[in-house]
Formats: C-alpha cells, structure tokens, sequence
C-alpha cells in the first residue's frame, strides 16, 4: 500500500542518492505510459490486479517521472 510515509521516505531516498530535489503530486496516469521496475510480472499477480482493478478495490501507486518516462514503483 502506498502510503504517505512510504512516498516522504522513498522522496527522502532519492533526494539523498541522486542529489536531486523530487516533488510529490497526486494525479493520474495513463496505464500505458508505465514501465515497470520488475523484471517479472507473474500470471496470477497480473489478475490478482486486474480483478482489483475492475471492482474498484485498486489501492494508489507510487510513479517517479523522469524526462518523459513514468516508472512504477514496486511495492515491496
């Protein structure tokens, strides 16, 4: 689950190793400009989600966009 104490330590994080200033919005983004930081996405995960998806039960991401490039976090 993205909570705010897990997006003020992740923005913490990457301010301190990447030198940079990071801002945090909440907005939305198109499913398909998304590009994964895992290297695997399972089967059963991907339904497990889509289910979520469809009944309304998805809980919010966490994206850091780079240039044009939006990458989802992995929750884990």
């Amino acid at each position: 689950r993205a909570t705010p104490e897990k997006v003020e330590k992740l923005r913490k994080t990457l301010e301190k190793i990447h030198n940079v200033n990071v801002t945090v919005r909440r907005g939305i983004v198109d499913v398909h400009k998304l590009i994964p930081t895992q290297t695997k996405v399972y089967a059963d995960e991907l339904r497990g989600r889509i289910h979520e998806l469809r009944k309304g039960l998805a809980e919010p991401i966490v994206v850091v966009k780079k240039d044009n490039r939006y990458y989802l976090v992995d929750g884990h």
